[in-house]
């Protein structure tokens, strides 16, 4: 009964702690930012790892559903959005009064074993953020009785949880109940990431029913982008209140990963059989602890081959600067193979994203670079980059890293070819306004002092490549450790899994290096590699940013014919493909990994992510990940 008292109060603790915070309004965008690492860390380490154990890769679709239709009639009916908002607010706050009676029965699961009490700990420390969330949430929208009756609802579904305990194990833990999770999870991450409310609170303090309705509508409408926009002087408390919810976060998991390994270690004498088998369902944070493990794990490989990456690319960018990245003019002698050949060896060793590429390639164009070198570069660019190659091979060997090398490659060169080809039957005139407007070359820059570029040099390798890769890196590290636990992934149909993915990648920005841990635990779980071959060519170079570049430059139609030429050659190269590198991969020898360098590698980049971090808070940090964000807002360009 204690712990149900304790995890009852602490509930209760998060108002009285959003009270004090409120007093200072300057403190809400901590507040903010602390809100945002904790529940979303807390939906996915504690929530989603059980929901797709269960719900298998069902639990995706919902999952994406929960997420995706809030967020569609909020941009697509202006009239409703409001409506819509508060609707998924309380989905979202009847689904945390559902998994409050899976907290009620795991506290009293743990009452009545001697080697739970960390776990029991862990429910009770989430309880604290769940609280302070539910009231920062629905307070502004529905007032302050609702938001207590909220409290008050999950209290007693805590109760109710904790009295029927035992019976109650089993009925929750079916895979409709964990498809009905997972959209919860999907609309709680809607709520959490959306943020309409920010304004709301910074507007009225503690006085949140004197905001208008007009008000509210506008400060609804604002982007998802134009949240991470913060005045300068609460740009540093994104930043702690982000670093705030780390620890926090850590302090509410660790305690379910030590609960979980001192579980198994007082069962094991007595059962001789998986741990998974071993657990009683409520307590399936035994997934949790999966893939905290494997979190760990990877960011272990990585952590040395991500630091190498930035040294290198700090290299690159001291002994060939800026005005590199605009090469000398080509001769009009070239023939297009050759421009082709050279725009690819130019563009694929360069840690750089599409947004860069894109400006890049417009100098090209502008300092007379022929359109086929441009072409190669634009496209070879994005898809690899010193980093991506580096982990591809401490992650799964010289091989697939030779052969991820080869296909890039030869994608790059087949595609600046045939569009190439393309523009010169088309004969656009604003390729040749390109090539005449801006005669200067880049060469013809008075040469940059060694000091000068040195200091651009470790901007460029551990600060802006640091502020674009990491929240890619991590999102991939993420991803990558909660996959394994989707049931069903490998017996997806490989034609249908290809088109799919083919046209997920137009509106998304996908980082060739965020996206290699991923494709490394999904290749060693058995996914097919024509799968992997999509992700490699389509997630890197096909979105939004580059058709809008194409068709100013060249023409809507233009760009058009390009991208649906990558994703067709990209089909092609699947079926044609003469080598495919060996299959039999495991991920065995970093499981156990315990090398000092692998620890202090991974502390180094873990600084270095945490600066990032700190400079510009969650919201910035996240929004590199937004689709149409060009990643930009940073200022280290």
């Amino acid at each position: 009964m204690m712990l149900l008292t304790l995890s009852i109060s602490a509930l209760f603790l998060g108002p009285l702690l959003y009270r004090l915070i409120a007093r200072n309004s300057n403190l809400m965008s901590a507040l903010d930012a602390f809100i945002f690492v904790v529940i979303g860390g807390v939906v996915l380490f504690h929530m989603l790892p059980d929901i797709l154990q269960v719900g298998g890769i069902w639990s995706l679709a919902f999952l994406a559903l929960g997420l995706a239709v809030p967020t569609i009639l909020e941009h697509t009916f202006h009239a409703i959005a409001r409506h819509a908002h508060a609707g998924a607010l309380l989905f979202a706050a009847l689904g945390l009064g559902f998994h409050g009676m899976t907290d009620g029965a795991a506290l009293a699961e743990a009452t009545t074993s001697d080697h739970q009490s960390l776990l029991a700990a862990g429910v009770i420390l989430h309880r604290l953020p769940v609280g302070l969330t539910i009231w920062w949430l629905l307070r502004p929208h529905f007032g302050a009785v609702v938001a207590l009756l909220v409290l008050a609802g999950i209290s007693v579904a805590t109760v109710f949880g904790h009295q029927l305990a035992e019976p109650l194990l089993h009925e929750l833990h079916g895979p409709g109940i964990a498809w009905f999770e997972a959209l919860v999870v999907g609309t709680i991450l809607h709520v959490v990431f959306h943020r309409p409310y920010h304004e709301d609170h910074n507007h009225q303090g503690l006085s949140h029913e004197g905001h208008s309705h007009q008000g509210h509508q506008h400060a609804h409408h604002h982007d998802h982008r134009q949240s991470v926009q913060q005045e300068p002087t609460t740009d540093w408390l994104q930043g702690v209140g982000s670093l705030l919810g780390v620890v926090v976060l850590l302090a509410i998991m660790v305690p379910y990963w030590l609960g979980t390994i001192e579980h198994q270690h007082g069962h094991h004498d007595d059962h001789g059989h998986h741990h998974a088998e071993v657990m009683t369902p409520p307590l399936a944070d035994h997934s949790s602890a999966e893939v905290l493990h494997r979190l760990l794990d990877l960011s272990l490989a990585v952590a040395p081959w991500l630091l190498l990456a930035y040294l290198l690319a700090a290299t690159i960018n001291f002994l060939l600067p800026t005005p590199f990245a605009t090469p000398r003019k080509q001769d009009d002698g070239d023939s297009p193979v050759m421009q082709s050949i050279r725009g690819a060896i130019a563009g694929l060793p360069l840690p750089i994203c599409v947004p860069n590429a894109s400006r890049l390639y417009n100098l090209l164009l502008q300092n007379g670079a022929g359109q086929t070198y441009a072409l190669a570069f634009l496209i070879a660019s994005p898809l690899l980059g010193i980093d991506a190659l580096l982990l591809t091979w401490g992650l799964l060997g010289a091989e697939w890293t030779l052969w991820r090398l080869v296909v890039t490659f030869v994608f790059s060169m087949v595609m600046a070819l045939a569009i190439g080809y393309w523009l010169r039957q088309s004969s656009s005139a604003t390729e040749v306004s390109q090539h005449t407007d801006h005669p200067s070359s880049a060469t013809d820059k008075p040469a940059i002092h060694w000091r000068t570029r040195m200091q651009q040099a470790v901007r460029h390798g551990y600060a802006h490549l640091i502020d674009h890769t990491a929240p890619w890196v991590i999102t991939g590290l993420i991803v990558a450790a909660l996959l394994p636990s989707v049931t069903g992934l490998n017996e997806l149909p490989i034609l249908p899994t290809l088109l799919v993915l083919a046209m997920l990648s137009l509106p998304l920005h996908i980082c060739a290096t965020g996206m290699t841990p991923l494709l490394a635990v999904l290749l060693m779980a058995g996914l097919a590699p024509e799968v992997a071959l999509i992700l490699l060519l389509l997630g890197p170079v096909t979105n939004l940013t580059q058709m809008k570049l194409l068709s100013r430059l060249h023409g809507k139609r233009s760009a058009q014919v390009l991208t649906l030429s990558m994703v067709l050659c990209a089909l092609a190269m699947t079926q044609l493909m003469p080598y495919w590198p060996s299959e039999t991969l495991t991920f065995e020898h970093n499981q156990h990994a315990d090398h000092w360098w692998q620890y202090v590698a991974l502390v180094a980049i873990t600084l270095l992510y945490t600066v990032s971090l700190l400079r510009r808070g969650a919201r910035a940090f996240v929004a590199e990940l937004l689709p149409t964000n060009n990643g930009h807002h940073h200022k280290h360009h």
